[in-house]
Protein backbone atom coordinates (compact mmCIF):
# COMPACT_ATOMS: atom_id res chain seq x y z
CA UNK A 1 0.00 0.00 0.00
CA UNK A 2 1.37 3.59 -0.96
CA UNK A 3 1.77 5.65 1.99
CA UNK A 4 2.42 9.67 1.97
CA UNK A 5 3.19 11.60 4.79
CA UNK A 6 5.01 15.42 4.05
CA UNK A 7 7.30 16.41 5.63
CA UNK A 8 7.43 19.96 5.01
CA UNK A 9 10.74 21.20 6.93
CA UNK A 10 12.89 18.73 5.29
CA UNK A 11 11.63 19.37 2.16
CA UNK A 12 10.88 16.06 0.99
CA UNK A 13 8.43 13.31 0.54
CA UNK A 14 8.08 10.02 2.77
CA UNK A 15 6.28 7.22 1.10
CA UNK A 16 5.33 5.90 5.13
CA UNK A 17 1.70 5.24 6.16
CA UNK A 18 3.11 5.84 9.69
CA UNK A 19 6.72 4.49 11.23
CA UNK A 20 4.91 1.88 13.28
CA UNK A 21 8.37 0.52 14.72
CA UNK A 22 11.70 1.34 15.07
CA UNK A 23 12.40 -1.02 12.14
CA UNK A 24 10.03 1.24 9.81
CA UNK A 25 11.29 4.64 11.48
CA UNK A 26 14.89 3.37 10.78
CA UNK A 27 14.02 2.38 7.00
CA UNK A 28 12.31 5.94 6.39
CA UNK A 29 15.27 7.60 8.35
CA UNK A 30 17.24 6.03 5.93
CA UNK A 31 15.60 6.36 2.77
CA UNK A 32 15.03 10.69 3.58
CA UNK A 33 18.66 11.56 5.60
CA UNK A 34 20.71 8.04 5.00
CA UNK A 35 22.71 9.57 2.09
CA UNK A 36 22.95 13.24 3.70
CA UNK A 37 24.40 11.87 6.93
CA UNK A 38 26.95 9.63 5.55
CA UNK A 39 28.05 12.90 3.45
CA UNK A 40 28.19 15.33 6.04
CA UNK A 41 29.90 12.72 8.68
CA UNK A 42 32.44 12.18 6.07
CA UNK A 43 33.62 15.74 6.23
CA UNK A 44 33.50 16.25 9.92
CA UNK A 45 33.17 19.71 9.52
CA UNK A 46 31.22 20.35 12.76
CA UNK A 47 29.12 23.64 11.21
CA UNK A 48 27.88 21.21 8.89
CA UNK A 49 27.07 18.29 11.50
CA UNK A 50 25.33 21.33 13.65
CA UNK A 51 23.55 22.31 10.51
CA UNK A 52 22.37 19.11 9.86
CA UNK A 53 21.61 18.03 13.55
CA UNK A 54 19.44 21.55 13.31
CA UNK A 55 17.38 19.98 10.22
CA UNK A 56 16.73 16.77 11.40
CA UNK A 57 14.88 18.66 14.72
CA UNK A 58 12.84 20.50 12.16
CA UNK A 59 11.61 17.09 10.37
CA UNK A 60 10.73 16.02 13.96
CA UNK A 61 8.58 18.87 14.29
CA UNK A 62 6.44 17.58 12.15
CA UNK A 63 5.59 13.64 12.18
CA UNK A 64 4.44 14.28 15.71
CA UNK A 65 1.55 11.50 15.34
CA UNK A 66 4.45 8.88 14.17
CA UNK A 67 6.29 8.56 18.09
CA UNK A 68 8.90 6.20 16.17
CA UNK A 69 10.46 8.17 13.83
CA UNK A 70 9.69 11.50 15.78
CA UNK A 71 11.79 9.93 18.78
CA UNK A 72 14.60 8.70 16.22
CA UNK A 73 15.05 12.04 14.34
CA UNK A 74 15.32 13.38 18.03
CA UNK A 75 17.95 11.18 19.62
CA UNK A 76 19.83 11.28 15.78
CA UNK A 77 19.70 15.67 16.12
CA UNK A 78 20.52 15.46 19.53
CA UNK A 79 23.39 12.86 19.45
CA UNK A 80 24.99 14.87 16.37
CA UNK A 81 24.38 18.51 17.69
CA UNK A 82 26.52 17.26 21.08
CA UNK A 83 30.05 16.60 19.15
CA UNK A 84 30.24 20.80 19.14
CA UNK A 85 29.48 23.45 21.16
CA UNK A 86 27.69 24.87 18.16
CA UNK A 87 25.06 22.33 17.98
CA UNK A 88 24.47 22.62 22.33
CA UNK A 89 20.99 25.09 21.08
CA UNK A 90 19.95 22.70 18.96
CA UNK A 91 20.62 19.39 21.80
CA UNK A 92 18.47 21.69 24.08
CA UNK A 93 15.79 22.01 21.84
CA UNK A 94 16.08 18.03 20.70
CA UNK A 95 15.71 16.95 24.37
CA UNK A 96 13.04 19.29 25.17
CA UNK A 97 10.42 18.28 22.64
CA UNK A 98 11.26 14.45 23.24
CA UNK A 99 10.10 15.63 27.19
CA UNK A 100 7.25 17.15 25.93
CA UNK A 101 6.25 14.63 23.09
CA UNK A 102 6.57 11.70 24.29
CA UNK A 103 5.89 10.63 28.46
CA UNK A 104 7.56 6.92 28.06
CA UNK A 105 11.13 9.14 27.28
CA UNK A 106 10.52 11.94 29.21
CA UNK A 107 13.14 10.61 32.11
CA UNK A 108 15.87 10.07 29.84
CA UNK A 109 15.15 12.84 27.57
CA UNK A 110 15.81 14.93 30.97
CA UNK A 111 18.85 12.82 31.85
CA UNK A 112 20.11 14.42 28.19
CA UNK A 113 18.78 18.02 28.69
CA UNK A 114 21.04 17.92 31.90
CA UNK A 115 23.78 16.68 30.16
CA UNK A 116 23.83 19.59 27.81
CA UNK A 117 22.87 22.08 30.12
CA UNK A 118 25.65 20.98 32.31
CA UNK A 119 28.19 21.21 29.23
CA UNK A 120 26.87 24.72 28.11
CA UNK A 121 27.05 26.09 32.15
CA UNK A 122 30.66 24.76 32.20
CA UNK A 123 31.91 27.05 29.18
CA UNK A 124 30.32 30.10 29.96
CA UNK A 125 31.09 33.01 31.73
CA UNK A 126 29.59 36.43 33.64
CA UNK A 127 25.78 36.65 33.47
CA UNK A 128 25.78 34.50 31.04
CA UNK A 129 26.99 31.89 33.29
CA UNK A 130 24.42 32.43 36.21
CA UNK A 131 21.71 32.31 33.49
CA UNK A 132 22.50 29.18 32.04
CA UNK A 133 23.23 28.39 35.52
CA UNK A 134 19.56 29.17 36.88
CA UNK A 135 18.10 26.75 34.05
CA UNK A 136 19.87 23.73 34.85
CA UNK A 137 19.41 24.29 38.47
CA UNK A 138 15.25 24.65 37.66
CA UNK A 139 15.83 21.27 35.31
CA UNK A 140 17.19 19.82 38.39
CA UNK A 141 14.93 21.26 40.94
CA UNK A 142 11.77 19.76 39.00
CA UNK A 143 13.10 16.52 38.47
CA UNK A 144 14.30 15.85 42.56
CA UNK A 145 10.26 17.24 43.03
CA UNK A 146 9.06 14.78 40.50
CA UNK A 147 10.96 11.92 42.47
CA UNK A 148 9.83 13.23 46.07
CA UNK A 149 6.00 13.29 45.08
CA UNK A 150 6.57 10.22 43.08
CA UNK A 151 7.87 8.57 46.96
CA UNK A 152 11.31 8.14 46.04
CA UNK A 153 12.76 10.06 49.04
CA UNK A 154 16.31 8.36 48.32
CA UNK A 155 16.74 9.37 44.70
CA UNK A 156 15.14 12.99 45.44
CA UNK A 157 17.99 13.34 47.78
CA UNK A 158 20.43 12.92 45.37
CA UNK A 159 18.88 14.87 42.83
CA UNK A 160 18.59 17.49 45.23
CA UNK A 161 22.25 17.40 46.46
CA UNK A 162 22.88 17.47 42.53
CA UNK A 163 21.00 20.68 42.46
CA UNK A 164 22.54 22.08 45.13
CA UNK A 165 26.30 21.26 43.85
CA UNK A 166 25.27 23.27 40.53
CA UNK A 167 23.23 26.17 42.95
CA UNK A 168 26.33 27.02 44.81
CA UNK A 169 28.60 27.19 41.64
CA UNK A 170 26.23 29.58 40.18
CA UNK A 171 25.48 31.45 42.99
CA UNK A 172 21.97 30.86 42.36
CA UNK A 173 19.49 32.26 44.63
CA UNK A 174 18.09 29.45 45.25
CA UNK A 175 20.07 27.62 47.29
CA UNK A 176 18.18 28.12 50.42
CA UNK A 177 14.81 26.68 48.90
CA UNK A 178 17.36 23.69 47.76
CA UNK A 179 18.89 23.27 51.31
CA UNK A 180 15.62 23.13 52.24
CA UNK A 181 14.28 20.50 50.36
CA UNK A 182 17.46 18.07 51.38
CA UNK A 183 16.80 18.81 55.18
CA UNK A 184 13.16 17.77 54.52
CA UNK A 185 13.37 14.74 52.07
CA UNK A 186 16.59 13.74 54.50
CA UNK A 187 13.95 13.96 57.66
CA UNK A 188 11.80 11.37 55.34
CA UNK A 189 13.89 8.72 54.48
CA UNK A 190 14.89 8.92 57.69
CA UNK A 191 11.26 8.73 59.41
CA UNK A 192 10.74 5.72 56.69
CA UNK A 193 14.06 3.90 58.37
CA UNK A 194 12.57 4.34 61.77
CA UNK A 195 8.89 3.49 60.47
CA UNK A 196 10.68 -0.06 58.77
CA UNK A 197 12.77 -0.86 62.13
CA UNK A 198 9.66 -0.33 64.45
CA UNK A 199 7.36 -2.18 62.71
CA UNK A 200 10.18 -5.16 62.07
CA UNK A 201 10.20 -5.11 66.03
CA UNK A 202 6.70 -5.19 67.02
CA UNK A 203 6.78 -8.01 64.16
CA UNK A 204 9.12 -10.30 66.07
CA UNK A 205 7.83 -9.26 69.40
CA UNK A 206 4.43 -8.17 69.57
CA UNK A 207 4.13 -7.73 72.83
CA UNK A 208 6.72 -5.27 72.79
CA UNK A 209 4.48 -1.86 74.34
CA UNK A 210 7.22 0.52 73.48
CA UNK A 211 7.21 -0.50 70.14
CA UNK A 212 3.60 -0.28 69.94
CA UNK A 213 3.20 3.13 71.56
CA UNK A 214 5.94 4.50 69.34
CA UNK A 215 4.63 3.33 66.10
CA UNK A 216 1.43 4.63 67.70
CA UNK A 217 2.36 8.42 68.09
CA UNK A 218 4.63 8.23 64.68
CA UNK A 219 0.90 7.40 62.61
CA UNK A 220 -1.39 9.93 64.64
CA UNK A 221 1.59 12.68 64.92
CA UNK A 222 4.19 12.55 61.95
CA UNK A 223 2.14 10.26 59.88
CA UNK A 224 -1.38 12.27 60.90
CA UNK A 225 -2.94 8.91 60.27
CA UNK A 226 -5.49 7.90 62.83
CA UNK A 227 -7.16 5.29 61.26
CA UNK A 228 -3.65 3.12 61.03
CA UNK A 229 -2.99 4.33 64.57
CA UNK A 230 -6.12 2.72 65.56
CA UNK A 231 -5.22 -0.65 64.00
CA UNK A 232 -2.56 -1.14 66.85
CA UNK A 233 -4.83 -1.26 69.72
CA UNK A 234 -4.40 -4.15 72.07
CA UNK A 235 -5.36 -5.39 75.80
CA UNK A 236 -2.20 -4.28 77.20
CA UNK A 237 -2.18 -0.59 76.03
CA UNK A 238 -2.79 2.03 78.64
CA UNK A 239 -6.78 2.31 79.04
CA UNK A 240 -6.50 5.95 77.75
CA UNK A 241 -5.24 4.36 74.70
CA UNK A 242 -7.80 1.97 74.35
CA UNK A 243 -10.44 4.82 74.71
CA UNK A 244 -9.21 7.12 72.54
CA UNK A 245 -7.79 5.57 69.56
CA UNK A 246 -11.41 4.60 68.50
CA UNK A 247 -12.43 7.99 68.85
CA UNK A 248 -9.41 9.28 66.93
CA UNK A 249 -10.30 7.47 63.81
CA UNK A 250 -13.75 8.80 63.69
CA UNK A 251 -14.36 12.87 62.51
CA UNK A 252 -15.22 15.13 65.13
CA UNK A 253 -18.64 15.60 63.39
CA UNK A 254 -19.74 12.66 64.38
CA UNK A 255 -18.65 12.87 68.42
CA UNK A 256 -20.74 14.12 71.63
CA UNK A 257 -19.27 16.97 73.68
CA UNK A 258 -18.09 14.94 76.22
CA UNK A 259 -15.84 12.91 73.91
CA UNK A 260 -14.72 15.94 71.92
CA UNK A 261 -13.69 17.74 75.30
CA UNK A 262 -11.94 14.27 76.60
CA UNK A 263 -10.38 14.24 72.79
CA UNK A 264 -8.67 17.08 72.77
CA UNK A 265 -6.94 16.79 76.32
CA UNK A 266 -5.70 13.62 75.71
CA UNK A 267 -4.10 14.88 71.95
CA UNK A 268 -2.65 17.66 74.17
CA UNK A 269 -0.85 15.25 76.53
CA UNK A 270 -0.05 13.38 73.78
CA UNK A 271 1.62 16.70 72.17
CA UNK A 272 4.50 16.62 74.84
CA UNK A 273 6.13 13.21 74.24
CA UNK A 274 5.97 13.85 69.95
CA UNK A 275 8.31 14.82 67.64
CA UNK A 276 8.14 18.52 66.83
CA UNK A 277 6.36 17.43 63.52
CA UNK A 278 4.38 15.41 65.36
CA UNK A 279 3.56 18.05 67.95
CA UNK A 280 2.24 20.56 65.96
CA UNK A 281 -0.41 17.42 64.38
CA UNK A 282 -1.33 16.37 67.67
CA UNK A 283 -1.72 20.37 68.82
CA UNK A 284 -4.21 21.00 65.57
CA UNK A 285 -6.43 17.76 66.39
CA UNK A 286 -6.94 19.04 69.66
CA UNK A 287 -7.57 22.67 68.76
CA UNK A 288 -10.36 20.71 66.02
CA UNK A 289 -12.03 19.08 68.75
CA UNK A 290 -11.58 21.69 71.22
CA UNK A 291 -13.72 24.02 68.49
CA UNK A 292 -16.41 21.37 68.48
CA UNK A 293 -16.71 21.00 71.58
CA UNK A 294 -17.74 24.54 72.10
CA UNK A 295 -19.89 24.63 69.39
CA UNK A 296 -21.58 21.70 70.58
CA UNK A 297 -21.52 23.00 74.70
CA UNK A 298 -23.56 26.21 74.54
CA UNK A 299 -24.26 26.39 78.19
CA UNK A 300 -22.28 29.44 79.83
CA UNK A 301 -20.39 26.93 83.03
CA UNK A 302 -17.13 25.94 84.37
CA UNK A 303 -17.13 23.05 81.70
CA UNK A 304 -17.52 25.39 78.72
CA UNK A 305 -14.58 27.83 80.27
CA UNK A 306 -12.35 24.25 81.11
CA UNK A 307 -13.26 23.75 77.11
CA UNK A 308 -12.25 27.57 76.12
CA UNK A 309 -9.04 27.57 78.21
CA UNK A 310 -7.89 24.36 76.78
CA UNK A 311 -7.93 26.05 73.11
CA UNK A 312 -6.62 28.83 74.05
CA UNK A 313 -3.79 26.70 75.44
CA UNK A 314 -3.55 24.48 72.18
CA UNK A 315 -3.92 27.16 69.54
CA UNK A 316 -1.11 29.01 71.07
CA UNK A 317 0.83 25.66 70.75
CA UNK A 318 -0.02 25.03 67.11
CA UNK A 319 0.85 28.66 65.89
CA UNK A 320 3.87 28.00 66.73
CA UNK A 321 4.96 25.79 63.68
CA UNK A 322 7.14 27.22 61.22
CA UNK A 323 4.80 29.26 58.78
CA UNK A 324 6.97 28.89 55.97
CA UNK A 325 6.87 25.10 55.34
CA UNK A 326 3.59 24.24 57.38
CA UNK A 327 5.95 21.55 59.06
CA UNK A 328 3.71 20.38 62.50
CA UNK A 329 0.67 21.44 60.90
CA UNK A 330 -2.04 18.64 59.93
CA UNK A 331 -1.71 17.24 56.73
CA UNK A 332 -5.65 17.21 56.81
CA UNK A 333 -8.42 19.67 57.62
CA UNK A 334 -12.24 19.03 58.32
CA UNK A 335 -14.81 22.13 58.60
CA UNK A 336 -18.22 21.54 60.20
CA UNK A 337 -20.32 22.71 58.20
CA UNK A 338 -23.43 21.77 59.59
CA UNK A 339 -26.50 19.56 59.68
CA UNK A 340 -23.62 16.48 60.18
CA UNK A 341 -22.23 17.88 56.78
CA UNK A 342 -18.10 18.37 56.99
CA UNK A 343 -15.20 19.45 54.28
CA UNK A 344 -11.85 18.11 54.21
CA UNK A 345 -9.41 20.01 53.03
CA UNK A 346 -5.52 18.95 52.45
CA UNK A 347 -2.38 20.93 53.54
CA UNK A 348 -0.40 22.39 50.70
CA UNK A 349 3.03 23.54 51.68
CA UNK A 350 4.92 26.63 50.70
CA UNK A 351 7.00 26.51 47.59
CA UNK A 352 8.28 27.62 44.14
CA UNK A 353 6.99 26.78 40.70
CA UNK A 354 6.79 28.33 37.14
CA UNK A 355 3.26 29.79 36.54
CA UNK A 356 2.08 29.37 33.10
CA UNK A 357 3.00 27.10 29.88
CA UNK A 358 5.98 27.32 27.64
CA UNK A 359 5.73 28.08 24.76
CA UNK A 360 5.88 25.09 23.01
CA UNK A 361 3.22 22.96 24.90
CA UNK A 362 0.73 21.55 22.84
CA UNK A 363 -2.85 23.02 23.19
CA UNK A 364 -1.27 26.89 24.32
CA UNK A 365 -3.39 29.53 25.02
CA UNK A 366 -1.24 33.00 24.45
CA UNK A 367 -2.62 34.12 28.10
CA UNK A 368 -0.30 31.21 29.45
CA UNK A 369 2.53 33.51 28.99
CA UNK A 370 5.35 34.61 29.62
CA UNK A 371 5.85 32.08 32.73
CA UNK A 372 6.70 33.29 35.81
CA UNK A 373 8.68 32.14 38.91
CA UNK A 374 6.21 32.74 41.17
CA UNK A 375 6.79 31.83 45.10
CA UNK A 376 3.65 30.62 47.12
CA UNK A 377 5.35 31.42 50.55
CA UNK A 378 3.03 30.24 53.75
CA UNK A 379 1.36 26.90 53.32
CA UNK A 380 -2.39 26.93 53.06
CA UNK A 381 -5.37 24.32 52.92
CA UNK A 382 -7.26 23.14 50.02
CA UNK A 383 -10.64 21.43 49.77
CA UNK A 384 -9.83 17.87 48.37
CA UNK A 385 -12.89 17.98 46.39
CA UNK A 386 -14.92 20.45 44.75
CA UNK A 387 -17.46 21.91 47.09
CA UNK A 388 -20.33 19.37 46.86
CA UNK A 389 -24.40 20.41 46.22
CA UNK A 390 -24.59 18.48 50.18
CA UNK A 391 -22.08 21.03 51.60
CA UNK A 392 -23.46 24.11 49.79
CA UNK A 393 -26.75 23.63 50.65
CA UNK A 394 -25.86 22.93 54.47
CA UNK A 395 -24.73 26.67 53.98
CA UNK A 396 -26.05 28.34 51.23
CA UNK A 397 -29.72 26.67 51.64
CA UNK A 398 -30.01 25.95 48.12
CA UNK A 399 -28.92 23.57 45.67
CA UNK A 400 -28.85 25.54 41.93
CA UNK A 401 -27.39 22.39 40.56
CA UNK A 402 -28.32 21.20 37.15
CA UNK A 403 -26.89 17.60 37.79
CA UNK A 404 -28.34 17.00 41.17
CA UNK A 405 -27.03 14.35 43.52
CA UNK A 406 -25.17 15.27 46.66
CA UNK A 407 -22.26 13.83 45.94
CA UNK A 408 -21.63 15.64 42.64
CA UNK A 409 -19.68 18.87 42.58
CA UNK A 410 -22.06 22.05 43.34
CA UNK A 411 -22.68 24.18 39.73
CA UNK A 412 -24.42 27.06 38.34
CA UNK A 413 -22.66 28.97 40.50
CA UNK A 414 -21.26 32.29 39.79
CA UNK A 415 -18.34 33.89 41.14
CA UNK A 416 -20.61 36.60 43.53
CA UNK A 417 -22.25 33.11 44.78
CA UNK A 418 -18.87 31.36 45.38
CA UNK A 419 -17.25 34.20 47.12
CA UNK A 420 -20.78 34.20 49.59
CA UNK A 421 -20.74 30.53 50.31
CA UNK A 422 -16.97 31.74 51.72
CA UNK A 423 -18.20 34.22 53.28
CA UNK A 424 -20.93 32.37 55.13
CA UNK A 425 -19.03 29.26 55.65
CA UNK A 426 -16.10 31.45 58.05
CA UNK A 427 -18.75 32.73 60.10
CA UNK A 428 -19.94 29.32 60.56
CA UNK A 429 -16.67 28.12 61.02
CA UNK A 430 -14.42 30.64 62.17
CA UNK A 431 -11.73 30.04 59.98
CA UNK A 432 -11.32 32.03 56.96
CA UNK A 433 -12.47 30.02 54.02
CA UNK A 434 -11.62 31.79 50.71
CA UNK A 435 -11.38 30.81 47.05
CA UNK A 436 -7.96 30.22 46.47
CA UNK A 437 -5.61 32.57 43.64
CA UNK A 438 -4.75 31.76 40.97
CA UNK A 439 -1.30 31.21 41.69
CA UNK A 440 -2.58 29.06 44.76
CA UNK A 441 -4.55 27.28 42.18
CA UNK A 442 -1.98 26.12 39.73
CA UNK A 443 0.69 25.46 41.77
CA UNK A 444 -1.94 22.80 44.01
CA UNK A 445 -2.82 21.31 40.71
CA UNK A 446 0.67 20.97 39.44
CA UNK A 447 1.52 19.31 42.69
CA UNK A 448 5.32 19.94 42.17
CA UNK A 449 4.98 18.76 38.15
CA UNK A 450 6.21 20.94 34.74
CA UNK A 451 3.95 18.53 32.76
CA UNK A 452 0.99 19.89 30.71
CA UNK A 453 -1.30 18.26 33.34
CA UNK A 454 -0.40 16.89 37.13
CA UNK A 455 -0.01 13.41 36.09
CA UNK A 456 2.30 14.14 32.91
CA UNK A 457 1.84 15.27 29.63
CA UNK A 458 -0.19 12.25 27.91
CA UNK A 459 -3.65 13.48 27.04
CA UNK A 460 -4.45 9.68 26.85
CA UNK A 461 -4.19 9.24 30.40
CA UNK A 462 -7.11 11.45 31.09
CA UNK A 463 -9.74 9.10 32.09
CA UNK A 464 -8.19 8.09 34.84
CA UNK A 465 -7.90 11.31 36.25
CA UNK A 466 -10.71 13.50 35.09
CA UNK A 467 -14.03 13.39 34.19
CA UNK A 468 -13.91 15.75 30.98
CA UNK A 469 -15.69 16.18 27.10
CA UNK A 470 -13.44 14.16 24.40
CA UNK A 471 -15.77 15.80 21.88
CA UNK A 472 -15.54 18.81 19.73
CA UNK A 473 -16.01 21.52 22.04
CA UNK A 474 -19.09 23.04 19.53
CA UNK A 475 -20.23 19.31 19.82
CA UNK A 476 -22.20 18.99 23.14
CA UNK A 477 -21.60 15.14 24.58
CA UNK A 478 -24.86 13.13 24.67
CA UNK A 479 -26.08 12.46 28.12
CA UNK A 480 -23.14 13.91 29.61
CA UNK A 481 -22.85 15.09 33.11
CA UNK A 482 -20.47 15.83 36.12
CA UNK A 483 -19.13 13.05 37.71
CA UNK A 484 -19.81 11.97 41.77
CA UNK A 485 -16.54 14.16 43.41
CA UNK A 486 -13.51 11.66 44.43
CA UNK A 487 -14.32 9.52 41.34
CA UNK A 488 -10.83 9.66 39.62
CA UNK A 489 -7.30 9.28 41.16
CA UNK A 490 -6.29 12.37 42.74
CA UNK A 491 -2.80 14.30 42.27
CA UNK A 492 0.22 14.18 43.97
CA UNK A 493 -1.03 16.21 46.92
CA UNK A 494 -3.91 14.53 47.35
CA UNK A 495 -6.65 16.77 45.34
CA UNK A 496 -9.57 15.07 43.07
CA UNK A 497 -10.79 16.13 40.22
CA UNK A 498 -8.56 19.74 39.53
CA UNK A 499 -8.85 18.43 35.80
CA UNK A 500 -12.52 18.61 34.52
CA UNK A 501 -15.71 17.84 36.13
CA UNK A 502 -16.69 21.15 36.81
CA UNK A 503 -14.62 24.77 36.41
CA UNK A 504 -13.14 26.32 39.48
CA UNK A 505 -13.38 29.98 40.20
CA UNK A 506 -10.45 31.97 41.59
CA UNK A 507 -10.03 35.13 43.74
CA UNK A 508 -8.17 37.36 41.20
CA UNK A 509 -9.14 39.32 38.17
CA UNK A 510 -8.56 37.89 34.32
CA UNK A 511 -5.84 39.52 32.80
CA UNK A 512 -4.69 38.27 29.52
CA UNK A 513 -1.31 38.08 29.82
CA UNK A 514 1.22 37.15 32.43
CA UNK A 515 3.43 39.89 32.34
CA UNK A 516 2.50 41.76 35.27
CA UNK A 517 2.25 38.67 38.08
CA UNK A 518 3.92 39.39 41.02
CA UNK A 519 6.89 36.99 41.90
CA UNK A 520 5.70 35.99 45.57
CA UNK A 521 1.79 35.53 46.49
CA UNK A 522 0.30 37.32 43.18
CA UNK A 523 -3.34 38.09 43.95
CA UNK A 524 -3.72 39.22 40.05
CA UNK A 525 -4.59 43.04 38.86
CA UNK A 526 -6.87 45.30 41.31
CA UNK A 527 -9.97 45.45 38.75
CA UNK A 528 -11.38 44.05 35.91
CA UNK A 529 -14.65 42.68 34.10
CA UNK A 530 -13.99 39.24 34.90
CA UNK A 531 -12.38 36.83 37.15
CA UNK A 532 -10.59 33.79 36.61
CA UNK A 533 -11.86 30.40 36.35
CA UNK A 534 -9.82 27.31 35.81
CA UNK A 535 -8.91 23.49 35.49
CA UNK A 536 -11.92 22.44 32.33
CA UNK A 537 -14.96 20.58 33.37
CA UNK A 538 -16.95 17.28 32.02
CA UNK A 539 -17.67 19.70 28.68
CA UNK A 540 -14.33 20.52 27.28
CA UNK A 541 -11.61 19.18 26.17
CA UNK A 542 -8.45 17.91 27.40
CA UNK A 543 -6.73 21.32 26.21
CA UNK A 544 -8.92 23.21 27.97
CA UNK A 545 -8.27 20.69 31.39
CA UNK A 546 -4.66 21.59 31.46
CA UNK A 547 -2.78 22.87 34.89
CA UNK A 548 -1.90 26.16 32.87
CA UNK A 549 -4.89 26.93 31.03
CA UNK A 550 -7.19 29.70 32.85
CA UNK A 551 -10.38 31.74 31.45
CA UNK A 552 -12.17 34.98 32.19
CA UNK A 553 -15.65 35.07 32.64
CA UNK A 554 -17.90 37.71 33.99
CA UNK A 555 -18.06 36.85 37.97
CA UNK A 556 -22.40 37.05 37.55
CA UNK A 557 -21.77 34.24 34.84
CA UNK A 558 -22.85 30.95 35.82
CA UNK A 559 -23.88 28.05 33.94
CA UNK A 560 -23.53 23.53 34.43
CA UNK A 561 -20.00 23.71 33.92
CA UNK A 562 -19.31 26.48 36.75
CA UNK A 563 -18.39 25.38 40.30
CA UNK A 564 -15.87 26.02 43.14
CA UNK A 565 -13.41 24.94 45.63
CA UNK A 566 -12.44 26.11 48.74
CA UNK A 567 -9.32 27.12 50.39
CA UNK A 568 -8.30 28.00 54.11
CA UNK A 569 -5.33 29.63 55.10
CA UNK A 570 -3.38 27.26 57.37
CA UNK A 571 -2.82 30.04 60.26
Amino acid sequence: MTRTVWLAAAGVVLFSFASATLADAESDYKLLFGQDEAKVLARRNPKEIAAFAAKLLSAAKTVSEQKPLQNLLLDKAYDLAMRDAGGYDTAIEAAKLQMEADPAKKADARERLAKVLQLRFARSRGDERKAHGEELVGLLISGADELAAAGKPTEAADAYRQALSVATAARSDRTKEIMDKVRAINDAVQAEKKLAALKASLAADPKNVTARTTLILIYLGERDDPAEAAKLVTADLDERMRTYLPLAAKPVADLDEIACLELANWYADLADKASAAGKGILLGRAKEAAERFLELHTAQDVTRLKGKMLLDKVAKGAAEVDPRTGAGLPKALRLTLGRGVTMKLVLIPAGKFMMGSPDNEAGRAADEGPQREVTISKPFYMGAFEVTQTQYEAIMGVNPSSFKTFDRPVENIAWTDAAEFCRKATARTRRAVRLPTAAEWEYACRAGTTTRFSFGDDENEMGAYAKYGDRPATDKPSGARTALVGSFKPNGFGLYDMHGNVLEWCSDYYENSQTNVRAVDPTGPQSGGSRVIRGGSWYHQSDVCRSARRLGRPPEQRNFMMGFRAAVDAN
